[in-house]
């Protein structure tokens, strides 16, 4: 017997924590877990399964895409929080950019590729995007230090199962290449400089690891 739980959000996941235990104590029947992607990084999804001591799902959801249309993510919550931030906007515009820019400089120091701005442009780095090799390697040893990390993003838009049946799976070989390869680390404008240090050393230290002793 197979029971499918469908979740995304904290309050569903504190519900679902009770339900999974109560499943587990039956043989028998197995638990399929769908994450939707609603609440997804480590202060928002992960420590709820570490803490409930919840089984980690099996199928996320975040990036899939089955239908064209309007995605709505902002709910009453949401929008009573960004209202009493808006004073805030121009600050935070000029922060993210400083902060951004003293990460350029740091990833390139370390050797790392990144996402490249243009320099007639501007970018307030919503996100913070390097590429790199064995990415859920990487992840994980970044998660284990404390860092969350995400994938902006893992599907090219023409392999979306929205999209996929116009055309052909294999018209965007960079777009699939760096499907592969993008991961965004942190960034907020209330960051330090101090904590964009510990995040690219942390990233350079797993990227290369130290040699063993002979």
């Amino acid at each position: 017997m197979k029971i499918f739980t469908l979740l995304g959000a904290r309050p569903q996941f504190i519900k679902a924590a009770t339900v999974s235990r109560a499943i587990r104590a039956h043989d028998g029947i197995r638990e399929i877990i769908v994450h939707t992607g609603r609440h997804f990084d480590a202060n928002m999804s992960d420590v709820f399964f570490d803490q409930l001591d919840m089984p980690r799902p099996d199928y996320h959801l975040r990036y899939v895409h089955t239908r064209i249309g309007v995605g709505g993510r902002m709910d009453t919550l949401q929008c009573a929080v960004l209202l009493a931030k808006l004073p805030r906007f121009d600050h935070e515009v000029a922060r993210r950019i400083t902060l951004g820019q003293r990460c350029n400089a740091l990833v390139d120091q370390a050797g790392i590729t990144r996402i490249q701005q243009r320099p007639d442009r501007t970018s307030v780095f919503a996100q913070y995007t390097v590429q790199i090799d064995d990415r859920d390697a990487l992840q994980a040893k970044l998660q284990a230090a404390g860092i969350p990390t995400a994938v902006h993003y893992p599907v090219p838009l023409n392999q979306q199962p929205a999209y996929a049946h116009l055309c052909c799976p294999d018209y965007t070989p960079v777009a699939v290449r760096l499907a592969q390869r993008v991961m965004s680390l942190p960034m907020s404008p209330d960051m330090t400089e101090s904590n964009l240090e510990r995040i690219v050393d942390a990233l350079h230290a797993s990227c290369n690891p130290p040699l063993s002793p002979q």
